[in-house]
């Protein structure tokens, strides 16, 4: 498989809107809302796969939040010890939409 250049970006959907947006992007250009990002990688949030730090409520993506607690187990923005098996992946249903209601009127 050939390696992607520098300047292909991947893409993923807006949180709000459902539009395809770069993966780094944090305003949507579709529907023109802030898009969270994830505490460990710096990308926009994912629906399907959200999770929050139990400590400080910040979004991560939740495989990605796993994947870094092997690491380094303490949250990378608030710093607190985590346990792994205290990152609960949030439905993709009245949870998710809560926080992404919430996270718009920050805005």
């Amino acid at each position: 498989k050939p390696d992607k250049s520098e300047n292909e970006e991947d893409f993923s959907q807006c949180p709000h809107c459902h539009q395809r947006v770069p993966d780094y992007e944090l305003l949507c250009p579709s529907c023109q809302l802030a898009l969270p990002y994830c505490i460990v990688t710096g990308a926009h949030i994912i629906r399907e796969d959200l999770c929050l730090c139990p400590s400080c409520n910040f979004p991560a993506i939740h495989s990605e939040f796993l994947k870094y607690l092997t690491v380094d187990d303490t949250c990378p923005m608030c710093t607190t010890r985590i346990d792994g098996s205290r990152i609960m992946k949030l439905d993709s249903g009245a949870a998710v939409d809560s926080f992404i209601a919430q996270s718009s009127d920050m805005s």
